[in-house]
């Protein structure tokens, strides 16, 4: 997929604002981030997604491709990816989620990451909600420099989601429009997931 080797090739060429925005809150007392580097129309869906599986008690990033076509062109690799505001939050983070979207009509969940525990957890609670799990060599999330595993822990999870599934989970291309009852149980079982390493529950203080 053609795009952007860093972000400080991106700046030179894009404008924020204009082709992309930035929108972001710092892990609080839980210390887990929940990142969607290719949000608005990079990868659809991803930002809505993350942004709901934060709520309002993990911190949030979501690099937005926002113009009227073209997003695509400005994806960043996880690996490469050198926001700096993303870089800072995940850094300071004990744990990151982070919410990609991949090619594909069926309907599934690829984990990847370094956090085995954390991916077994994921793999169990997406089951119990009826989605469907599996792993890709294509998308193992394992490298150090991917934002995922750039928590003080060094591990972190990465979801990649087919777009047959965000399509099933939003409705449309346009994030965010129409919601089923498939998105609530996407986002509740991924929140229990994140109560559970966190020890906080969800909506406490």
């Amino acid at each position: 997929m053609v795009g952007y080797a860093s972000f400080q090739v991106l700046r030179l060429e894009q404008a924020l604002g204009r082709d992309y925005d930035i929108r972001f809150r710092p892990a609080g007392p839980t210390g887990i981030l929940v990142m969607a580097l290719h949000g608005g129309g990079i990868e659809p869906g991803t930002g809505t997604l993350a942004e709901a599986i934060a709520g309002d008690l993990h911190g949030f990033y979501c690099f937005r491709g926002i113009g009227a076509a073209g997003n695509a062109a400005l994806r960043i690799p996880s690996h490469l990816f050198d926001e700096p505001c993303a870089v800072e939050l995940a850094c300071a983070a004990e744990s990151v989620l982070s919410i990609h979207g991949c090619r594909g009509p069926d309907c599934c969940v690829y984990l990847g990451g370094r956090d085995d525990a954390l991916k077994e957890a994921a793999r169990e609670a997406l089951n119990a909600a009826s989605f469907t799990v599996s792993e890709s060599a294509r998308f193992p999330g394992v490298n150090p420099m991917n934002l995922c595993n750039r928590g003080r822990s060094g591990k972190g999870l990465q979801l990649e989601l087919t777009a047959g599934l965000r399509r099933a989970l939003l409705g449309r291309k346009d994030e965010g429009r129409c919601r089923n009852g498939g998105f609530g149980r996407f986002v509740k079982a991924l929140q229990d997931v994140l109560t559970v390493c966190s020890g906080k529950p969800v909506g406490g203080d």
